[in-house]
């Protein structure tokens, strides 16, 4: 259903599908094991809980080959910067899929941004609140 979201059971506290996806940047930080400087690529998030991701993008990461740690810019009720680091790669013509696992520094406060942004895109789809009331 077109505009619909939901939180998912895996193994984990939550999953939160973002539906539609949600666009956001990735930007390469380390590449085995090397720093690195690279400008942001557009990515669109699928789901996310407080452990990791899922996104999709046309970069080629060349995952199992290449180690990869990344940072993640996103917007959910406010933005967001993100590090983790890629653990699986999938070929989607013409992007790739990819699961990240995120720092543990970060799980206290996704759970409270992934919660509070769920709450709100509830409160839109009802029509209670404009979808712009935070951007």
């Amino acid at each position: 259903m077109e505009g619909a979201s939901e939180l998912t059971r895996r193994g984990e506290p939550y999953r939160y599908s973002f539906v539609p996806e949600l666009p956001c940047l990735i930007r390469l930080r380390e590449a085995n094991g090397f720093a690195v400087r690279s400008k942001p690529g557009q990515a669109l998030l699928i789901d996310m809980s407080p452990q990791g991701c899922k996104l999709e993008s046309a970069l080629n990461f060349r995952l199992p080959d290449n180690e990869c740690k990344v940072i993640l810019s996103v917007r959910l009720t406010r933005e967001l910067e993100l590090r983790g680091t890629m653990i699986w790669q999938e070929e989607r013509t013409p992007a790739f899929a990819y699961g990240i696992q995120l720092e543990e520094s970060h799980r206290d406060e996704l759970e409270e941004e992934i919660r509070a942004y769920a709450e709100w895109k509830q409160l839109v789809n009802e029509g209670i609140v404009p979808a712009d009331a935070w951007t």
